[in-house]
């Protein structure tokens, strides 16, 4: 996976990729396969440990879960790749304030109680940061919302520091492309 991701960013270029992970969620997946669940954490810690050492060319790696002799892994990339963490338990926010590039926060539904959801999200996000030593300014912050979205969520997500907002079409409907114009019209122009 490391020379693959290393492969696409040389291709894509300079800021163009960015990784999401996550240490999963449903257990009958684990089970399924024969790893035991409360291991998750610890395999994400060193499956993203062992893939940043990929990336540096050389490396070799006699882990818990992984291991690999001594090895040549090209294209270097030019840049670091981030690695975005999913989920917003206490262990998760834990991960993204010792290592992560930046947090894919979940998504919230518009309306009257986004902005506190929002904000009781990025207090837990600071609690970690200040208990890992980590400043939140660091971390890219990504979300998601809905194409029908009023401007104004999109307006009180930039005011709360998201960096990111995946815009997706959850409706049927949409695929009109009367709310795509909408929000081209009336969303777009505001965050030039």
């Amino acid at each position: 996976m490391a020379k693959q991701l290393a492969t696409l960013a040389t291709f894509a270029g300079p800021d163009r990729l960015v990784v999401g992970v996550g240490a999963g969620w449903l257990i009958e997946e684990f089970v399924s396969v024969g790893i035991d669940p409360a291991e998750r954490f610890a395999r994400l810690d060193e499956h993203v440990a062992v893939m940043r050492a990929a990336w540096q060319g050389i490396s070799e790696h006699d882990g818990t879960f992984y291991s690999h002799p001594p090895a040549g892994f090209h294209p270097v990339p030019n840049q670091p790749i981030p690695i975005l963490v999913g989920g917003s338990g206490p262990i998760t926010l834990q991960r993204i304030a010792r290592w992560a590039d930046g947090w894919a926060m979940p998504n919230v539904d518009p309306g009257p109680d986004a902005r506190s959801q929002y904000v009781e999200f990025l207090e837990r996000l600071d609690r970690a940061c200040d208990t890992e030593g980590r400043n939140r300014a660091d971390l890219r912050l990504v979300t998601g919302a809905p194409l029908a979205a009023p401007s104004g969520h999109y307006e009180m997500l930039s005011e709360l520091g998201i960096d990111d907002v995946d815009v997706m079409l959850d409706l049927v409907d949409q695929l009109d492309l009367v709310d795509v114009a909408r929000f081209a019209h009336d969303v777009i122009p505001k965050f030039r």
